[in-house]
């Protein structure tokens, strides 16, 4: 490729921004905001939706209580002890 096409590859995708399935999340998003607009959809609160509630949320975590925590690492260590138990009848 030469210099010269690398640029023009550049310029282009500084105007249209990427594109094909390395955002397809966004493309989707976008095409399904529109949709939902078009029927006149609104979320639970009644605000209109926006593009980002259609993106996927990889990083986001629900907040687990205490309790559920503690029940958590309760059940982590009866497994430890059964995984434990099941090993040393191999020995």
């Amino acid at each position: 490729m030469s210099a010269r096409e690398a640029a023009s590859w550049r310029y282009f995708f500084y105007i249209h921004g990427p594109g094909g399935h390395e955002r397809f999340d966004l493309n989707f998003a976008m095409l399904m905001h529109c949709i939902t607009l078009s029927a006149g959809g609104e979320r639970n609160d009644g605000e209109a939706f926006t593009i980002g509630d259609f993106l996927p949320k990889f990083d986001r975590k629900k907040p687990q209580s205490e309790e559920t925590e503690t029940e958590d690492a309760e059940l982590s260590a009866a497994e430890v002890e059964n995984i434990a138990g099941f090993v040393g009848k191999f020995k």
